[in-house]
C-alpha cells in the first residue's frame, strides 16, 4: 500500500504539470477553397485567347525587326504590351481554377510565324497587318459568344476586355493596310 501511495504521489503532480504546461498552438489557417473547374466551353475559350495572345506577342516581336513602317512598329509594340497584360489577367483567373497556360505558340501558329518571318519591309507589313486583322476578327467573335454564355464573372470581364481590345486593333490594322486600288476599265 505504501508503494501505491508513493507511485500515486509522484505521478499525480507530474500529470498536473503536463496538463498545465502544454502550449496551445493556434490552428492552421484554412486553405482557400479552390474554384470549381471551368466548363468545357469556358476552358476552350481560355485556350483560344491564350493561343491568340501568344501569337500576337510573337508577331509583334517579329514586326520590330522586319517592318519598314514606323506606324506598324508602333502598332506591334502596343499589341505586345496589351496582349501581355491580357495574358497576365488570364493567368490570374486560371490559377484560381488550378489550370496553367501554354507559353509557346501552337504548331500551326509557328508555321505562320516562320512564313511571315521570311518577309521584310512592305511585304512583311502587308502580311502582318492582314494577319492581325484576321486573327482579331476571329477572336472578337469568340469573345462576344463567351460574354453571352459564361457564368464566371471574372471570365466575363476578361472576355469583354478582350473584345474591346480586338475591336481596337481591327480598326487600327485596317487603317494601316494599303487600300486596294479600284481598277478602272476603259471601253474601247
Amino acid at each position: 500500500m505504501k508503494r501505491y501511495y508513493r507511485v500515486l504521489s509522484t505521478t499525480l503532480p507530474l500529470l498536473a504539470l503536463t496538463a498545465c504546461g502544454v502550449p496551445k498552438y493556434p490552428h492552421a489557417p484554412e486553405l482557400p477553397a479552390k474554384a470549381p473547374p471551368f466548363q468545357t466551353a469556358d476552358a476552350a475559350f481560355i485556350q483560344f485567347v491564350n493561343e491568340n495572345d501568344v501569337m500576337q506577342i510573337e508577331l509583334g516581336k517579329l514586326a520590330a525587326d522586319h517592318s519598314a513602317s514606323a506606324k506598324v512598329k508602333e502598332l506591334a509594340a502596343n499589341l505586345v504590351k496589351d496582349h501581355t497584360d491580357n495574358r497576365t489577367k488570364l493567368s490570374a483567373i486560371v490559377a484560381k481554377h488550378d489550370m496553367t497556360l501554354t507559353e509557346t505558340p501552337m504548331k500551326e501558329d509557328k508555321e505562320k510565324l516562320e512564313d511571315i518571318g521570311k518577309l521584310h519591309g512592305a511585304r512583311f507589313d502587308r502580311a502582318y497587318l492582314a494577319e492581325v486583322e484576321k486573327s482579331h476578327k476571329t477572336i472578337d467573335t469568340q469573345s462576344s459568344n463567351e460574354v453571352a454564355s459564361t457564368k464566371d464573372g471574372d471570365l466575363k470581364t476578361v472576355a469583354s476586355a478582350t473584345q474591346a481590345l480586338d475591336q481596337k486593333y481591327i480598326v487600327q490594322a485596317y487603317s494601316l493596310l494599303p487600300q486596294r486600288a479600284a481598277r478602272h476599265y476603259h471601253r474601247r
